[in-house]
C-alpha cells in the first residue's frame, strides 16, 4: 500500500513538474504578452537574445520579443507575488500563432501534500493486514 502511494504521489509531482514548463515563440516584429494571475516579482533571460518589459499599469502582464532574428533557443524564468516559478523555452519564429498567453495558477503542491491527503482518509477496506 505504502508503495501504491509512493508511486501515485511520484507520478502527480512529475506531472506538475512538467506542467509548469511552456514554450512560447517569439519575433522581432510582433510583440507577445504574457498575463499572469499574480504580480510579478522577478524576472530572470537566458540570454539578450530576448526583450521583456513589465507593463506600468498592469504589474502581472510581461511584454516579450526578440532583439535578433534566429537566436538559439533560450529560456525565461518568472517568479510571481504568490512565489510561482513559471519557466518558459524560448524560440524564435518569423510569424508565432499566438501572441496572448494567460497563464493559470501553480497549484503549490509537494509530495507531503499529496501524501498527507492520503493518509488522512478514512480506511475504506476492512480486514487488510499488513
Amino acid at each position: 500500500m505504502k508503495r501504491l502511494v509512493c508511486l501515485i504521489c511520484g507520478c502527480l509531482l512529475v506531472v506538475s513538474a512538467m506542467a509548469q514548463t511552456s514554450s512560447l515563440c517569439i519575433s522581432t516584429d510582433k510583440t507577445t504578452s504574457l498575463v499572469f494571475p499574480f504580480s510579478v516579482r522577478h524576472v530572470d533571460r537566458g540570454t539578450k537574445d530576448i526583450l521583456v518589459q513589465q507593463v506600468k499599469e498592469a504589474d502581472n502582464i510581461l511584454l516579450v520579443k526578440a532583439s535578433a532574428k534566429n537566436f538559439s533557443e533560450t529560456n525565461l524564468s518568472v517568479v510571481t507575488e504568490d512565489g510561482s516559478v513559471y519557466t518558459f523555452v524560448i524560440n524564435y519564429e518569423e510569424k508565432p500563432a499566438i501572441w496572448v498567453y494567460k497563464l493559470p495558477e501553480n497549484k503549490k503542491a509537494t509530495m507531503a501534500t499529496y501524501a498527507n491527503g492520503i493518509l488522512d482518509n478514512q480506511r475504506t477496506l476492512k480486514g487488510v493486514r499488513q
